[in-house]
């Protein structure tokens, strides 16, 4: 069987994985991406995007692989995209589509709405794919595979879960020669995880409703150092690898497991790599396991300052000063901190933004990312938010179809008074503390404009500022990306659609 997986914009761990195993069980796979240039996480420009669409060019690629399956790996951000998208190449190539990935996991019932759609996955879908592929071969989708949800008779037929994968080792390395023909490679740098699931539970992510799904027992998994460490002197070999990306919710949370991968990483592989890591976890001997295998950069969650709001409304259970030290033990050993907080949060007050301007003035991490809170399907914030008035029923309906999209950060589609203070954390980066004391005691801040300086300032932080070690890494991945497919655009290999 041949399958094509579409995916709008850049690369994909998940079909990485799954194009692994279809191949490793007699099966062809390819990619096709849609360039969504202009419209996405690197720049939204509408009208460029309108200009620049290429979507008719996907089509007539993937119908030029004549596939016998069309995969969509699809998250609630992208569900608008891929109810567009798996319609045109339905209609052109009368291959089954089908999707996965946690849209359709929480929401499947959307997906069987459309004509386009054969057959959706919940949950993982490694072992899934193959069983899908293997039973078109034969014939078509069978109807009774585990985690498989189609129409019977126009009714909805959902599928028991098989339990999550616990022996990561067993499943094939996730395969990044789909890109030969494309701008991403693995050589700048090589995304990997070293395990599944997160041991937190906050209310705000897919980790949540995954818990809800499959209990939190074996939800963790992690793969052995040495399986990682095997996987690794493979991309070096291969790819030329110089940078590594650990994808995981959060990077090394067994002690064990850090101490023993450490020694072997730093042995064997020796390249700076970035991760994710939750304040809890940060003690003097994580940090300095994090920093002596050669990490460079770590992502770590502050949400809101609001102790109170931050257990309640996101049921995060770090204290404030944790979260203080775990700033310090990691920019003391020598590690880039990026700090991230959630805007827009139930009951989130003028005060909350204030004393989260002052606790950025305070710890000066590396650099600050400010999220617009966006509710997932079947996670825990949409009831808390139902509760406070946030949102009202008529928004789970919107939540679902994927049409309650929220912006990654904060931009024109937020009230003014987040965008003043987006600009206010900016300038705790860039002024003396004194001024920027003075600018929030005295509120100045309600002074700044919101038309179109939070954008201007956003862009001279990043350019002036001490660069994130990925931030070059990306900003060229992204370069060359544009590059490839304007010139495919201009040169008539890409259609307008």
């Amino acid at each position: 069987m041949k399958v094509a997986f579409v995916y709008p914009a850049f690369g994909s761990l998940a079909i990485e994985s799954l194009a692994a195993m279809a191949r490793a069980k007699g099966h062809s796979a390819a990619l096709i991406f849609d360039p969504c240039l202009f419209e996405d996480s690197f720049v939204t420009i509408r009208p460029l995007a309108r200009l620049f669409r290429m979507k008719k060019r996907v089509v007539e690629k993937v119908a030029a692989l004549k596939p016998d399956v069309v995969a969509f790996s699809v998250v609630t951000s992208d569900f608008l995209w891929f109810k567009e998208m798996a319609a045109l190449i339905k209609a052109e190539t009368g291959a089954r589509v089908i999707a996965g990935n946690i849209h359709a996991t929480s929401a499947p019932e959307e997906f069987l709405k459309l004509d386009c759609v054969d057959a959706v996955v919940r949950g993982e879908g490694d072992l899934v794919i193959a069983d899908i592929l293997d039973s078109i071969e034969h014939g078509g989708i069978r109807p009774d595979i585990d985690n498989v949800c189609v129409n019977i008779d126009g009714v909805p037929r959902l599928n028991p879960l098989r339990p999550l994968i616990q022996d990561l080792d067993s499943l094939p390395f996730p395969d990044k020669t789909l890109y030969a023909d494309t701008p991403v490679n693995a050589s700048d740098i090589y995304t990997i995880m070293a395990s599944r699931g997160c041991p937190y539970r906050c209310t705000f992510c897919n980790n949540d409703l995954m818990k809800k799904i499959y209990g939190a027992k074996g939800y963790v998994r992690t793969r052995s150092v040495a399986n990682v460490i095997e996987e690794l002197i493979m991309a070096v070999k291969t790819y030329d690898s110089r940078h590594v990306n650990f994808y995981d919710e959060v990077f090394g949370a067994k002690k064990e497991w850090m101490r023993e991968f450490a020694t072997e990483y730093k042995k064997k592989i020796n390249l700076p790599y970035i991760a994710c890591a939750n304040p809890n976890m940060v003690d003097e001997e994580h940090a300095a396991l994090l920093r002596e295998s050669g990490c460079v950069k770590v992502d770590i969650g502050v949400q809101t300052i609001n102790e109170k709001k931050r257990r309640e409304i996101y049921n995060r259970t770090e204290s404030t000063e944790i979260i203080r030290r775990s700033i310090r033990l990691l920019q003391e050993t020598g590690i880039f901190v990026a700090a991230e907080n959630i805007a827009n949060f139930p009951t989130e007050s003028e005060l909350d933004m204030v004393e989260m301007a002052r606790f950025y003035n305070e710890t000066r991490p590396d650099v600050l990312k400010v999220f617009w809170l966006r509710y997932f399907p079947g996670t825990e914030i949409i009831n808390i938010a139902l509760r406070h008035g946030a949102l009202n029923e008529s928004d789970l309906k919107k939540i679902d179809a994927g049409e309650h999209v929220g912006s990654i950060t904060i931009d024109n589609a937020s009230p003014k008074l987040h965008r003043k203070f987006y600009i206010l954390y900016v300038l705790t980066q860039v002024l003396p503390r004194g001024l920027v004391e003075t600018i929030i005691s005295k509120r100045l801040y309600r002074l700044l404009p919101t038309s179109f300086l939070p954008g201007i300032a956003y862009t001279a932080y990043r350019l002036l500022m001490k660069k994130s070690p990925d931030a070059e890494i990306m900003m060229r991945q992204h370069a060359k990306r544009y590059k490839f497919y304007l010139k495919e655009f201009f040169t008539g290999r890409g259609v307008k659609g």
